[in-house]
């Protein structure tokens, strides 16, 4: 991702985050303001401080 984004224009960052982010939204089966997402090879936990 890092990559992906850092050779992309800002326009197209912003666009890539936005389109990442709908991904994340239409697959999350959480209804508390957390993320849970069917996953066969990764499981990922991220917590904000």
């Amino acid at each position: 991702m890092h990559k992906a984004f850092g050779a992309l224009d800002a326009e197209k960052q912003e666009a890539l985050a936005a389109d990442l982010i709908a991904l994340a939204e239409r697959f999350n089966r959480a209804t508390d303001g957390t993320l849970v997402a069917p996953s066969e090879y990764l499981e990922v936990v991220i917590q904000r401080k």
